[in-house]
C-alpha cells in the first residue's frame, strides 16, 4: 500500500466492469483499489446508482452478492458529501484524477 495513492473518480461503467467481471482492464482497476494503489472517489449519487446498478436482474447476483461487491468498492473509497463543504474544499485543493475506459491503462504501473 502506497503512504498517499493517488485519488481517482472513476466512471461508474467501469466500477461495475470491475465488480462483475474476472479479466482485463476492470480487474487491474479493482486490484489496484484493493492494494491501495489508488484510493477511489466516491460521492452518495454514484455510490446509489452503483447499487441499483448491481440488482439488474441480468447480473444475477443475490442480495447478499450486492452487498459483497459494492462493499468491496465503497469501504476502500473516500466519501465525499455535497453538504460538507470543507471536505470538498480540501478534495478540491489536492489534484484528482477521473479514469474511465479511455484512461490510458497499459501506462499506469500497477503491480500485483
Amino acid at each position: 500500500m502506497k503512504k498517499n495513492p493517488p485519488r481517482v473518480v472513476l466512471d461508474t461503467n467501469l466500477v461495475l466492469s470491475a465488480l462483475a467481471f474476472a479479466g482485463g482492464t476492470p480487474a487491474a482497476v479493482r486490484h489496484a483499489w484493493q492494494q491501495g494503489h489508488l484510493t477511489p472517489l466516491v460521492a452518495s449519487r454514484t455510490a446509489a446508482e452503483l447499487l441499483r446498478v448491481l440488482g439488474y436482474p441480468k447480473f444475477k447476483l443475490s442480495a447478499i452478492e450486492r452487498e459483497e461487491l459494492f462493499a468491496d468498492y465503497y469501504l476502500g473509497a473516500k466519501r465525499s458529501a455535497s453538504r460538507n463543504r470543507r471536505l470538498l474544499s480540501r478534495l478540491a485543493a489536492t489534484p484528482a484524477i477521473s479514469l474511465s475506459w479511455n484512461w490510458p491503462w497499459r501506462e499506469m504501473p500497477i503491480s500485483s
